[in-house]
Parts: C-alpha cells; structure tokens; sequence
C-alpha cells in the first residue's frame, strides 16, 4: 500500500504538479467526496477551503477525512442525497427480511 506521503514525493521527485500556486497531491475516495458535500450542505467551509487549509495543518499528511474529522471538528456524514437512498435500501432490505419497522426504534423513517 502506497502513503500519501510516498505519492507526494514521487511526485515531487518528478517534478510533476509543482509550482507556487499548485498544492499537495490528494487522494479522494467517494466516501471522503462524499463527506465533504455534507460539510458544504451543513454550511461548513468549501471543498477549496478544506484543501487549502490543509496544506499547513498539523494532519495535512493525515487523509482529508481524517484531517476534517480531527483537526477541524467537522461532523463527518453522508450528503441528504445519499441519506434518503440509504434508508429507502435499508427498509427494503428489512421488509425483505421480515422485519417490522417497529425493530429498528423507528430509525428509518426519519429525515
């Protein structure tokens, strides 16, 4: 498994994306994509903004999630998008499974 730290300086090395207005390669899985459409939904700070603050962080060699999650004390969710789907996928599943919506304390249906 390759760190994020091995890609930056490979990259470095080759001289690939450098430049005074160029930041740090990152690598984003749709999850992490994902929570940060969920900041921005909540009014926290842009995607542009995470990145940039990033790059001087205490965790700027951590994962975007993490350096969100622990550095800037954002509440890490699915975007509602993604949410409504999630529970229309979950009670389908329980019904398919015999489970009343009653098992699940009512989590299901709110939101």
């Amino acid at each position: 498994m390759m760190t994020m730290s091995v890609i930056q300086q490979r990259t470095a090395a080759a001289g690939l994306l450098q430049g005074p207005d160029v930041g740090a390669v990152e690598i984003l899985d749709f999850d992490t994509l994902e929570q940060v459409e969920a900041v921005a939904e909540q009014g926290g700070p842009s995607f542009a903004d995470l990145l940039a603050g990033k790059q001087t962080a205490n965790l700027r060699l951590a994962s975007l999630d993490q350096y969100m999650h622990f550095e800037r004390k954002l509440e890490l969710r699915h975007p509602r998008r993604v949410g409504a789907i999630l529970r229309r996928v979950f009670r389908r599943s329980m019904e398919l499974h015999g489970v009343s919506d009653e098992a699940d304390g009512g989590q299901t249906r709110s939101a």
